[in-house]
């Protein structure tokens, strides 16, 4: 399926800015400063921006669910990147300012309402870990979660990266 970023971004924010709805302004002034820049975007959307993007969720879902006809789960990387310093929304960088960016294997199930669960799949070449995710058809959070525990009984995530490599300290 094609990219639906643009879509997910008017729905995902577009919550955010219904949440935010009734804060006062002194309230706003204390949110975090990225949250209410995306909710000032959001707040500019227009109900017909809001229901292509609500269109685009559907044909999505309806896409995944021919997929799920054939196929029992899906198994992609849990992200195409390894973890970056804490206290940031995009790694150093990065080409774009927002999260989703850097989840192009998890969003999309955020916008379908699959179940998806993320299992540790090893150590890539710079001693950090990386992510398996299996996602399946709606409502079977049950397979999901049995082909997860399947996955780490058959390989079992024993390496644990150091915490000297992570930046921390003891």
């Amino acid at each position: 399926f094609s990219n639906p970023l643009a879509a997910f971004g008017h729905l995902f924010y577009g919550g955010a800015a219904n949440a935010c709805r009734d804060l006062t302004p002194r309230q706003r002034e204390q949110m975090d400063p990225g949250l209410m820049q995306v909710v000032a975007k959001a707040e500019r959307l227009s109900m017909l921006d809001y229901l292509a993007a609500v269109n685009e969720r559907m044909t999505l879902s309806e896409r995944m669910a021919v997929f799920h006809q054939k196929y029992d789960l899906l198994v992609t990387p849990t992200l195409p990147i390894t973890a970056f310093e804490t206290n940031r929304e995009v790694p150093p960088d990065w080409p774009n300012t927002r999260w989703p960016t850097w989840t192009p294997f998890t969003y999309p199930f955020n916008m379908t309402g699959q179940p998806a669960l993320s299992v540790p799949l090893g150590l890539a070449g710079n001693g950090l870990p990386m992510g398996l995710q299996i996602v399946g058809r709606r409502f079977e959070d049950e397979r999901v979660l049995k082909a997860g525990h399947l996955f780490e009984q058959l390989r079992p995530f024993t390496d644990r990266p150091s915490l000297a490599l992570a930046g921390a300290t003891a």
